[in-house]
């Protein structure tokens, strides 16, 4: 095992070809849990024309970060009152899903492939 110093003073004994494992794991994590204005509005409940509410309920003050939600469908806006399209979500989902998918069918190779090649 080698040692990579980070800043001064610090030090890691970690296996580099660990890293291999984790950057793919870490990016996954970090498209799973992004959310965006649309998340809270579903947290909220506001998944129908009747449950719409208004922005302020869920501590969005300014129009303008809902624009790119809105332009992708993903809100609907009725009357000042915001709700999530149930149909947008699940292709959002399911497009997450495929990145997701599609990360891991090509890191698990890459790492096999850059774990042989350090040996």
């Amino acid at each position: 095992m080698w040692s990579v110093t980070h800043a001064p003073g610090l030090h890691s004994d970690m296996d580099p070809k660990l890293g291999l494992i984790t950057a793919p794991l870490m990016v996954i994590g970090m498209i799973m849990r992004s959310q965006g204005p649309a998340s809270k509005f579903r947290r909220a409940g506001a998944i129908s024309p009747s449950t719409a509410i208004r922005s302020s309920a869920v501590g969005i003050e300014r129009r303008f970060m809902l624009e790119s939600d809105l332009r992708r469908g993903l809100l609907v806006e009725r009357a000042g009152r915001f709700y999530v399209d149930p149909k947008q979500w699940r292709r959002r989902t399911r497009r997450k899903l495929a990145i997701v998918a599609g990360l891991i069918i090509i890191s698990i190779p890459l790492a096999i492939v850059l774990m042989r090649m350090s040996e």
